[in-house]
């Protein structure tokens, strides 16, 4: 009968568990490296929170517009703030106001002296303009939840109060007063 060394059995036993757990590890390995492609796929399905802010405009204003284009479709504003530097984006942040048509931008420009564009748009009453779907101030809170309900943001929304479709950080912010739309606001609202 042959003679067996026991520390022999134990190396025999060790190596193969230890190339069983390798192949495992592979295995597991070469599984989880599809698994994120998948998710990336499956995450591309989801809609973009800033695509609705980048696609909407009210009346002819949209986000990014120049200053210059702003001046040719609702004038020279009836009032200017003075240029500062937010502390958020780093960037010339100018207010103007229209008033007589319910109106304020935020314009924004990289320098002082740059080309600004339109940061935000607040619309109050009595602005007559429009949505791309039609919501305007005093437009009902069931039109809003109809027309925009697919891109709410329930989190930040606040019944009867505000609607936010898309998101804070870039997107349409409905305020509402007794069941109408008081306010319209377009634009990144947070930072």
């Amino acid at each position: 009968m042959a003679n067996f060394n026991p520390y022999l059995i134990v190396i025999f036993i060790t190596l193969i568990m230890a190339i069983s757990s390798i192949s495992a590890y592979s295995m597991k390995e070469h599984v989880n490296a599809k698994t994120p492609q998948k998710l990336l796929i499956t995450n591309n399905i989801e809609p973009n929170p800033f695509s609705l802010m980048k696609e909407e405009s009210l009346g002819k204003l949209t986000i990014a517009l120049p200053a210059d284009q702003v001046i040719q479709l609702i004038g020279n504003p009836q009032k200017k703030d003075s240029t500062i530097i937010w502390g958020a984006d780093g960037l010339y942040h100018q207010s103007w106001y229209y008033p007589k048509q319910g109106i304020t931008l935020n314009m924004v420009s990289d320098t002082e002296k740059e080309l600004q564009t339109i940061f935000f748009i607040k619309l109050v009453s009595p602005s007559t303009l429009e949505t791309k779907r039609g919501i305007k101030i005093g437009s009902s809170v069931d039109e809003v939840i109809r027309t925009y309900g697919k891109e709410q943001e329930t989190e930040t929304s606040v019944p009867g109060q505000s609607f936010v479709a898309g998101s804070i950080y870039g997107g349409l912010i409905f305020t509402f007063e007794n069941g109408l739309v008081n306010e319209i606001f377009l634009g990144a609202a947070a930072e």
